[in-house]
């Protein structure tokens, strides 16, 4: 599904050592890259590498969440975006419903794990001591985080397709013009 959601383009420049270079890479397109760091970042923040791995994991998963919010942030057709990333399950409803709910459940509200690790991630790049991340943005910076993502994104990719990754019991579905709220209903 992935390769075929990317294009081939031209690279052309000059190797360390000087010699030109010529060559086509594959860039996965934005809807599907997007689809692979949810994945990702579930897989990280579940670290399910293990308690070995728990520091490095934990890295990896503000690292994911904050290439997601900027990947949905510079896209200039938001309905387009919406589209494709609805189209790419199509051929695999199983994972969309999986990517779906990892979506739902990491960028929901401002205490949702995905916003709290790309909070995580701006605090990284802080200075040690000194101002707090909080008195440094003039106030919380998940909420920032999050109005930045949600003020115009969050309609960008809406749960059309509910399914719980795990076979679970229950749909949930959330529509962000319904101010979020959380819909469940029975699957027989």
């Amino acid at each position: 599904m992935f390769l075929a959601e990317s294009d081939t383009r031209a690279l052309t420049g000059h190797l360390p050592n000087g010699d030109v270079f010529a060559g086509n890479v594959r860039v996965t397109r934005p809807h599907a890259l997007v689809t692979l760091k949810l994945l990702a970042l579930f897989d990280r923040h579940n670290n399910i590498r293990g308690p070995e791995e728990a520091h490095h994991d934990r890295e990896e998963a503000r690292t994911q969440a904050a290439d997601i919010v900027a990947i949905v942030s510079e896209q200039r057709d938001l309905a387009e975006f919406r589209k494709k990333f609805e189209e790419q399950f199509k051929t695999d409803p199983d994972l969309g419903g999986c990517v779906w709910g990892i979506f739902r459940d990491f960028f929901r509200e401002t205490s949702s794990p995905g916003f709290l690790v790309y909070e995580e991630f701006f605090a990284a790049e802080l200075p040690a001591g000194g101002e707090t991340q909080r008195e440094n943005s003039g106030g919380s910076q998940s909420g920032t985080s999050h109005a930045v993502y949600h003020s115009r994104r969050c309609s960008v990719i809406r749960c059309h397709n509910p399914t719980p990754c795990r076979g679970g019991k229950m749909r949930t579905t959330i529509d962000p013009r319904d101010n979020h709220k959380r819909k469940e209903t029975s699957i027989r």
